[in-house]
């Protein structure tokens, strides 16, 4: 028999207590004794060591199906940015998704199922919908918003950035402002281009709204076609379009677009309307040019909030974070670039616009196979230089709203050399 591991033969009392003994062990006895606890003491901490975590935090995600590829991305980012911030899923992080894409009904029933799952922090992502069903939701637990195609300053959900109050906090994209910028551009690289059809729905009506203002303070005339009713029939969009002659389009943000993003591009080719889009998957999908956030950015801040929270933060104390870093991106198909070639003010290239620069060189590039003398020849006919300084084909530029003057103060490409994050893809 034994006691806590120890034989009864150890025991205190079952030996008489002899001279220079331990407890009534002899010399060997004693040596045996001290061995059983030092391998015991040892084993203790390795034990203790290998016991699974006793809290497994809770996260649970509103937002577009995860079959949109801006939330596929968005997934794989948040997944990763947490294991990185120690919560690994499968261990002790528990990530939870509900579709907030599909109605009203449906965001806010996933919000209620989130938090009657336990969840210890939402992030709501993409349209207000999103925030609003989080809020909604009870018990009230924290919200991380992603927020896109809404100002949230506006609407009360914070107070202010550096003190949002109350129980929400996270990033917001400033699409209105963006929007603005994404017209700026698309009429800098078609000047002859005045009039400009709008594709937007309800979820981005406010971006919509920013677009007029925008549309109006540079004289141009603007068309909208607004999508109702999801299923969209994105080829009637574009046969009335066709009818009212808009020369250029703006495609605005919403999650019930980017599945068709392939389709959309194609309608803009084949009605040779050139198109500016938010995100870079609509150029890999064969648009034309996109001029956006950096998702995935945008998702590694969000983890961040999240693990803060996780660690006992609270949104109010955690200032509101804004995009600072856009993606201009540029079709590399033949398909989605030639047939806006000759539509190109040549005299454009003399005004020092970069981004005219680059848009002709890509152009050029693509329309000559990618054979140097060729768009040598190409760039020097439309008065356009060639070389290191050129933007690069997918650029990273910070503070979108300061690019004009950073284009105006450079009459030539090879006077000022672009910065480092400048040239980042």
């Amino acid at each position: 028999m034994t006691l806590c591991g120890i034989p009864n033969r150890f025991r205190r009392g079952e030996h008489h207590r002899r001279r220079g003994s331990f407890g009534g062990l002899g010399g060997g006895g004693r040596r045996e004794f001290i061995t059983l606890l030092g391998s015991a003491a040892a084993a203790w901490p390795l034990a203790a060591r290998a016991q699974p975590p006793t809290t497994i935090a809770r996260v649970g995600w509103l937002s577009a199906s995860l079959n949109n590829p801006v939330q596929a991305l968005g997934h794989e980012v948040l997944v990763s940015a947490l294991r990185r911030l120690g919560f690994t899923e499968g261990e002790n992080l528990v990530l939870e998704h509900r579709p907030a894409d599909q109605g009203m009904a449906k965001a806010f029933a996933g919000a209620d199922e989130l938090v009657a799952a336990k969840a210890d922090v939402l992030i709501a992502d993409g349209p207000e919908l999103a925030l609003q069903a989080a809020t909604a939701a009870r018990p009230v637990v924290p919200v991380v918003m992603l927020a896109n195609n809404y100002n949230p300053f506006e609407r009360g959900y914070v107070k202010n950035l550096a003190q949002p109050g109350g129980n929400v906090t996270g990033v917001f994209y400033r699409q209105q402002e963006l929007a603005a910028k994404q017209l700026e551009l698309l009429v800098e690289a078609f000047p002859e281009r005045k009039r400009v059809a709008v594709l937007w729905d309800s979820i981005s009506e406010d971006t919509f709204h920013a677009t007029e203002h925008a549309a109006s303070s540079m004289s141009l005339s603007l068309d909208s076609f607004k999508l109702d009713n999801s299923p969209y029939d994105f080829e009637a969009a574009f046969q009335n379009m066709s009818l009212g002659g808009p020369k250029a389009l703006l495609v605005l943000s919403s999650p019930l677009f980017t599945p068709h993003r392939a389709q959309i591009a194609e309608l803009a080719i084949r009605f040779q309307l050139p198109a500016m889009f938010i995100f870079r998957t609509y150029v890999e999908a064969g648009g034309l040019m996109s001029y956006g956030v950096d998702v995935a950015l945008m998702y590694q801040r969000a983890a961040s909030y999240v693990a803060k929270i996780l660690r006992g933060a609270q949104p109010a104390d955690l200032p509101v974070d804004q995009a600072d870093k856009f993606h201009f991106s540029e079709s590399q198909s033949s398909k989605g670039a030639r047939h806006y070639s000759s539509d190109i003010d040549p005299a454009s290239c003399r005004r020092g616009d970069r981004i005219r620069h680059f848009l002709l060189h890509c152009i050029c590039r693509l329309l000559a196979q990618t054979r140097p003398t060729d768009i040598s020849a190409l760039t020097t006919a439309f008065g356009c230089k060639s070389g290191p300084d050129m933007l690069t084909s997918s650029s990273s530029v910070r503070d979108p709203f300061e690019t004009s003057k950073l284009y105006a103060s450079a009459p030539t490409l090879g006077r000022r050399p672009l910065s480092q994050h400048q040239r980042a893809v």
